[in-house]
């Protein structure tokens, strides 16, 4: 059996656990040859959001079903499904700007028209050179990982990554709202469940939200399974005040000792010659996180709170001396 698997990490990319899933959305079509291909919609990602989508078409619902409610009947889960509704991606830009030099770059990206969000999701697209796959991650992605296998007999989309937000924030609710492909390369999400903490929280306190679903797909006589698994990670931590990073050398002396504000560590550093070792401390309050890096580390992270309440992973490069 040939297998061909890629491992994706995306940069600086618990306490209620909870299986969200929703079933594919079938498509048939016809070859030349008269073969009917049956090809379900793909569970590719998911987008985050802080509010629920409204996507669903009560009107249609009702228009369309009013006999069996009125009548104190049953509407099955199923057919409710085909009024859910789907908010379509569209192809965009995003803007990105270098924190030493100032300078603006554009991406190409997918955008969900009118509504604000966290997408995380893998697309397949194919062009004349052959089908490749790609990762989308808002910055808001911590600790990403993305694995994707292919075998003759299918292939399997893995996904995790960490969310970090403030402990002070005043939203803490987060809907997790899975995305889809089509057989034809749109990219859509439905509305999903949500889940928020109540009550004072505490740095340390997380919860995991995880979407799964398995499908087969038929194309031109051939069968073959589908997977697609995400976990996301929410976790809390008080929101920086400062991040200290300090250099020492092979007897434990101190090098450098420098004081950032979040988000104006360079994307780039040098350390100071005889550097053995770093210990960056991000301070908040009373408080004090750690962390060492060593020579084998190729850079350090620190963070940085939005005024959302999401405080999001920075990375900086090391050139050790």
């Amino acid at each position: 059996m040939k297998r061909k698997t890629i491992f994706l990490f995306l940069g600086s990319v618990m306490l209620a656990l909870f299986m969200l899933g929703a079933a594919g959305l079938i498509r048939l079509g016809s070859t030349e040859n008269g073969t009917k291909n049956e090809e379900k919609d793909r569970l590719v990602g998911v987008l985050i959001t802080r509010e629920h989508l409204d996507l669903f078409d009560f009107e249609r619902y009702f228009n369309e079903n009013a006999g069996e409610i009125l009548s104190g009947g049953e509407i099955s889960p199923e057919k409710s499904r085909e009024y859910a509704g789907r908010l379509y991606a569209l192809p965009g830009k995003r803007e990105l700007t270098n924190d030493e030099t100032g300078e603006k770059t554009e991406i190409d990206q997918f955008v969900f028209p009118d509504v604000e969000g966290i997408s995380y999701f893998v697309v397949q697209t194919s062009g004349k050179n052959g089908s490749f796959s790609s990762s989308q991650g808002d910055e808001a992605i911590s600790d990403g990982k993305i694995s994707l296998s292919y075998t003759d007999e299918g292939d399997e989309i893995s996904m995790e990554a960490v969310i970090y937000i403030s402990t002070e924030a005043e939203s803490r609710a987060f809907y997790f709202n899975p995305v889809y492909q089509t057989a034809g390369g749109e990219i859509y999400a439905v509305a999903g469940n949500g889940t928020s903490f109540s009550g004072e929280s505490t740095a340390g306190m997380s919860h995991r939200t995880e979407l799964s679903e398995e499908n087969t797909q038929t194309r031109n006589g051939e069968t073959k399974n589908q997977s697609c698994h995400v976990s996301v990670t929410v976790s809390y931590m008080d929101p920086p005040e400062k991040t200290v990073l300090t250099q020492f050398d092979g007897e434990n002396q101190v090098l450098l000792s420098e004081e950032y504000t979040p988000g104006t560590l360079p994307e780039r550093l040098e350390t100071e010659r005889g550097t053995q070792y770093i210990i960056v401390e991000t301070i908040s309050g009373d408080s004090r996180a750690r962390r060492l890096y060593s020579p084998e580390d190729q850079g350090l992270d620190s963070f940085l709170c939005r005024e959302d309440g999401i405080i999001i992973k920075r990375y900086t490069s090391l050139t050790w001396n």
